[in-house]
């Protein structure tokens, strides 16, 4: 998904969102040495980080689509409404977003599962539980998560600005457009 030598916290948390709510999961694949990347044999360059997506096939191309246009946003928007205000407040700004956005996004899975669930026969639901036990049981095999993400030097002001333009952004509208 993204390989960076220093991922945005904000990044992390988008995809940690999304991924969420489309039955997938985050590795964090990290090179520290100078050697070759293991996970796809590129020439990643010592102290890259890699941010994988995990689930089925279909579940990662929604997850995708969805990350790469609220990416997009987050990017267009703090261009527009935060740039000039200092790095703090920029980077404050697409925290905010990026908590409000995964609020909504999670409210809106909650709907469509509840909604899904009402029309789904014994035999479907029963493969999402088992998809859902295989993502699981993957994610144990490479142990606990140590990641925590910091929200030092937050400047507050950005950060809510962040989150009040996120509830103008639409959530359905990548998959209007078809990408």
């Amino acid at each position: 998904m993204y390989s960076s030598g220093r991922l945005a916290t904000w990044r992390m948390r988008l995809l940690q969102h999304v991924a969420a709510c489309f039955n997938c999961a985050i590795l964090i694949n990290s090179n520290p040495g100078r050697r070759k990347n293991s996970w796809y044999g590129d020439d990643s360059y010592p102290g890259s980080k890699t941010l994988i997506l995990v689930g089925t096939s279909d579940d990662i191309s929604a997850a995708r689509a969805v990350n790469d246009y609220l990416s997009e946003v987050v990017e267009r928007l703090a261009k527009a409404n935060a740039h000039g205000n200092g790095r703090s407040y920029v980077n404050s700004y697409k925290q905010g977003m990026t908590s409000r956005l995964g609020q909504r996004l999670k409210a809106q899975s909650v709907e469509i599962v509840e909604e899904v669930k009402e029309h789904a026969t014994s035999a479907g639901t029963e493969l999402v539980v088992v998809k859902n036990a295989n993502l699981k049981s993957f994610m144990a095999s490479y142990g606990p998560s140590k990641r925590s993400y910091g929200n030092r030097n937050i400047d507050y002001a950005g950060y809510h600005a962040g989150k009040r333009d996120a509830d103008h952004v639409s959530l359905n509208r990548q998959l209007e457009e078809g990408k």
